[in-house]
């Protein structure tokens, strides 16, 4: 019996020089040259081809995330406020910008090229006014769940609070670094809560294509799977969490009434809480 194959099966498959890197595109790749690609659908089967991902959600919600960028200068030199929003957010996420040709070497090379090289001039954005949302502060998730910035309104009422009670002004500073809680603590953390803020951020590098609902769910089914002695170490890490916050709370109010002879008249409960802001 005779099997016949086709010659193309028996040869290597595509070496898989993109693998590990995730892109954006956006706007037309309308540079001269023989390839005829001008847009994101004829580009994306060729970073395929090659092992890499095309990223095609809200490029707003990956602030985490490490993607590149493909686009062409001519959509770089619009007017600001013509640039597409994809563009915008991969410059303030500090994302490499280039042209579609550090794909197309890559794909004809069969090798990873220096993306140095295929770096595009941001000069239009980095003139762009500094109320654009180009020059805008990116507030990332693992930042909001480690977040200790203080806000502009507690700022306001610490110094409001100086202009009152001068004689606090230098104690309040010298115990900044104390990182006193901002209120008493009320309860433990559960073990999933301890879990979920540890694991998010590892978890948004590693699945850097999926939103944010979508890592919550994939850590809730992952805390299922742990057992119940690692779900209970989770738990009495809370607990710890919780014992130490509440011994600062308690310093905190014992040296206010320690100062009892040297500031009468003050409410000690209102000084616990302006050494914690």
């Amino acid at each position: 019996m005779q099997i016949f194959v086709e010659i193309t099966s028996l040869c290597d498959p595509d070496p898989q020089v993109l693998n590990g890197l995730t892109f954006v595109i956006s706007g037309r790749l309308n540079e001269k040259d023989k390839s005829g690609i001008m847009n994101a659908e004829q580009l994306t089967p060729v970073i395929v081809r090659n092992g890499g991902k095309v990223f095609t959600r809200d490029v707003a919600q990956a602030a985490d995330a490490d993607f590149i960028l493909i686009t062409s200068q001519k959509e770089l030199e619009k007017d600001i406020k013509k640039i597409n929003k994809p563009i915008v957010y991969a410059y303030r996420f500090k994302w490499p910008i280039i042209s579609k040709q550090f794909v197309l070497a890559a794909d004809n090379d069969k090798v990873l090229p220096d993306i140095h090289k295929y770096k595009l001039k941001l000069n239009n954005l980095d003139s762009a006014p500094t109320n654009t949302l180009a020059h805008a502060r990116v507030i990332r998730q693992s930042e909001l769940l480690v977040s200790t910035t203080k806000s502009a309104h507690r700022e306001l009422k610490k110094a409001m609070r100086r202009k009152r009670k001068p004689e606090l002004t230098e104690q309040d500073d010298s115990n900044k670094e104390n990182d006193i809680p901002k209120q008493k603590p009320k309860r433990p953390a559960n073990g999933f809560i301890v879990y979920n803020t540890k694991a998010y951020a590892q978890h948004v590098k590693e699945n850097c294509e999926k939103g944010m609902s979508e890592i919550s769910k994939v850590i809730g089914q992952q805390w299922k799977l742990l057992s119940e002695e690692e779900q209970k170490q989770y738990k009495e890490m809370g607990q710890a969490e919780f014992q130490h916050k509440t011994e600062k709370w308690n310093r905190a109010l014992e040296l206010a009434q320690s100062n009892q002879s040297t500031h009468s008249g003050i409410d000690y409960t209102e000084f616990a809480f302006s050494r914690m802001n």
